[in-house]
Order: C-alpha cells, then structure tokens, then sequence
C-alpha cells in the first residue's frame, strides 16, 4: 500500500482539497522513510515479527498439512515485511519481485534466499516447521542486532529510577517471601512471573542491569528462589546508589498519605 501511495499516478481527481489530502499523505510517507533506521521503523519490524511467533504457534498446533503450511504462509508473509521495515523501505514491485527487492537490502540474514526457499520447498509438516522455525529465527536475530545498533539504549539516572525500587518492594517481596513461606508453588509461580518483567521492563525503560530470576524458579526449592530474588533487590538498590537516589521510606500508612496527598 505504500507503493500505492507513493509512486501512484493520479489520472483523476474529483476535488482539489481531496488532491490536497492526499499529497499531505504522501508527504508524510516520505518523510518517514527519509529517516535514518532507528527506533521508528525497528518498531514497526516488531509488530510484523510478533505477528510471525503468532502464526508460528499455529504451525505447531494444526494437525494437517494445509493448514500447517497456510500457517507458514502467514509467517513468511509477516516477516518478509518485518525485513522490509528494518531497512525503513517498501516494496516497490509486485510479489514475483519479492526476493529480488530484498536483495538490494541493506541488512538481510545471511543465506537468507536459501533459508527463504527451504520454506517454500518444504514437503511435509516437520519439514515446514523447522525451515520456518530457521526463517524465523533468522529475522529475530537481526532485529536484535539492529536493536542494538540503532535504538538509543536508556542509562539509569536519578530521575529515571524515581519509584521503581519501592514498587519492586511493594508488589513482590512481600509476595515472594509469602509464597516461599507458604509452599505455595502456583502463588509463587505467578508471582516469579511478574518480578521478571518488571524487572525486564526496567531494563528496557530504565537501562538497569539483567536480572535472570527465572533460572533459579524451582517448584520443590521455593526458598531458593527467595533468596536469590531478595539478593537481585539489594544488586538493585545499587542501581539508586551509583545515581545519588534514596529509597523513600515510611514508618507508617499515614506518614504516606500525608506526603502524596500534600495534607
């Protein structure tokens, strides 16, 4: 579609201001892609990859070979534009141009024509899964790889850090001492879950070190879990340390109310 918008000849018109509308898409589809590859367009990628995992999992899951290979369709269709979006550019050509568009690319797997045609000559259901699965991967990589080329990475700051280690306290330490004390192994599953992403998404948002808390889950050793957690939490609060921040304290509910109520 953007081939369409960009590179299509307008043969009529019926009102000026419709004229204008569009030429001010245009633009703005122009002015997108004159932008250097950075965080817009590898975000875009994403989208188009995350759509691929989706259609990756009905691949696994269908139990015939026309809908495992329809599935792989959706894959190589998600990810020959994840590819196209990673280097900020469009299809120009119609599909029988496809392969030779990509490779002109900047950044393309490498064998990725090979990897691309194993896909398509695929004979039976676990062949289409794993050259499917190999494609994939291939485009996931180079997103990491251009992920950390291109998108700006945060550095943790003393503004940035603001809050985040006492909501790490008060949504999952409690939580974790509680499960572990309990044995309650799907209360600390959950629970493990979500101390991992917050802590991704601190990574992510804030630049603060990797914590692997996963690694040490184990059902029948909770308590091993909960210690490594509560070391992650002290590696943590060295993060507000080096940046000058203090962890905000309070001694009781009302000594909190007051400050954020401003009463």
């Amino acid at each position: 579609m953007t081939s369409s918008l960009i590179d299509l000849q307008v043969l009529y018109c019926a009102k000026p201001e419709y004229m204008e509308k569009f030429n001010a898409y245009r633009q703005r589809a122009l002015d997108t892609l004159a932008k250097p590859i950075g965080s817009e367009c590898i975000g875009r990628a994403k989208k188009w990859i995350d759509s691929a995992k989706q259609e990756y999992a009905n691949t696994m899951l269908a139990e015939d070979l026309g809908t495992v290979r329809l599935a792989s369709c959706e894959v190589v269709y998600n990810l020959v534009y994840a590819l196209t979006n990673l280097n900020n550019t469009y299809f120009k050509r119609g599909l029988k141009r496809y392969l030779e568009e990509i490779s002109t690319y900047r950044y393309i797997p490498e064998d990725f024509e090979t990897i691309y045609m194993d896909v398509i000559h695929a004979k039976n259901m676990d062949d289409i899964r794993s050259t499917t699965y190999t494609l994939l991967r291939s485009i996931h990589d180079l997103y990491n790889t251009l992920y950390q080329k291109y998108v700006i990475q945060p550095v943790p700051a003393y503004d940035n850090l603001a809050g985040t280690y006492e909501e790490l306290w008060c949504n999952y330490r409690h939580k974790v001492i509680a499960s572990a004390e309990m044995k309650d192994k799907s209360y600390a599953f959950y629970t493990a879950m979500g101390a991992q992403q917050f802590l991704d998404e601190m990574t992510e948002s804030r630049g603060t070190r990797r914590f692997d808390l996963l690694q040490h889950f184990d059902a029948d050793q909770l308590d091993g879990f909960k210690e490594q957690f509560l070391l992650a939490m002290d590696e943590y609060l060295e993060e507000y340390n080096r940046t000058g921040r203090s962890v905000e304290r309070y001694d009781t509910f009302e000594e909190l109310y007051r400050q954020y109520m401003k009463v």
